[in-house]
């Protein structure tokens, strides 16, 4: 992967189960992603990464025209560096000195999901897309906006995934004989938190519903390991200037030092 990025300004790493790039870390247990760090959209899957034979890239849909001019841009990279004159695009044989025709076609197919959301996505409200750093949840029909304003696309998600917060995501639990979700939240990071909690689960095949959602903060009192709150009353206890929408779905909670976070906790 080193051989790749180098020159560009592109970085790597592996998605956790819950979508969260683990950068610079190469996993077969999740899907290696690599990423234009100036133009953060989708990310390109890499599979194959490790055979000396071929390797394939992936793209999905709906990417933004700096993730498909970067699918591309890596492919012809790792031909340069096999000495291959040729790639292959769905299965046809392509020069790497005559790609234009392929990245016309490939945008003009990204344009037409966003333009067909609604339909293509079977009257969703929301979509979540996986993208290079952190899931970014859009409304269709926001999405369906964007095919108007294609680059307006590309620079939205750029912007959500350049934010350096946490995405915490829920741990399922019994406590006390009760199924919960919990969300870990800490002090003086941006944290980002969904408007409400995840209350189902799948495990074994069988479907859990949580009973109670909380949120847990390690040593935020003195001689007590773990605190805990319900996550609609700390949400509703962070100051409003405090937060703000991250997307359809979350919010976005501005750090909080421990001193304010004691005080939501003893409100």
């Amino acid at each position: 992967m080193s051989d790749i990025v180098s020159g560009h300004k592109w970085s790597y790493g592996t998605l956790d189960d819950h979508g969260r790039l683990d950068k610079g870390k190469i996993d077969n247990n999740g899907p290696l992603i690599i990423y234009d760090t100036e133009n953060i959209g989708r990310g390109i899957q890499i599979l194959d990464h490790d055979s000396s034979k071929e390797i394939h890239l992936a793209l999905v849909l709906p990417a933004t025209e700096g993730d498909v001019r970067m699918l591309y841009d890596v492919a012809k990279r790792i031909a340069e560096l096999w000495k291959s004159k040729q790639i292959s695009v769905d299965g046809d044989k392509e020069d790497v000195s005559n790609l234009d025709h392929c990245i016309d076609f490939d945008i003009k197919t990204h344009k037409s999901v966003l333009r067909n959301a609604r339909q293509i996505f079977n009257g969703s409200e929301y979509l979540n897309l996986a993208c290079a750093t952190l899931p970014v949840c859009i409304s269709i029909e926001q999405l369906e906006n964007f095919a108007d304003d294609y680059n307006e696309f590309g620079h939205y998600l750029h912007e959500k995934q350049m934010i350096s917060a946490y995405k915490s995501a829920p741990l399922f639990a019994q406590l006390d004989d009760v199924i919960c979700s919990i969300y870990v939240f800490f002090d003086n990071g941006e944290i980002i938190l969904p408007k409400e909690p995840e209350m189902k689960f799948t495990q074994d095949g069988e479907i859990y519903t949580c009973e109670e959602s909380y949120i847990f903060i390690h040593d935020l009192f003195e001689g007590e390991k773990m605190s805990k709150m319900r996550f609609r009353d700390f949400v509703g206890r962070v100051p409003s200037e405090k937060k703000t929408e991250f997307d359809y779905r979350h919010i976005l909670i501005n750090p909080l030092t421990s001193e304010e976070l004691q005080a939501i906790f003893k409100e």
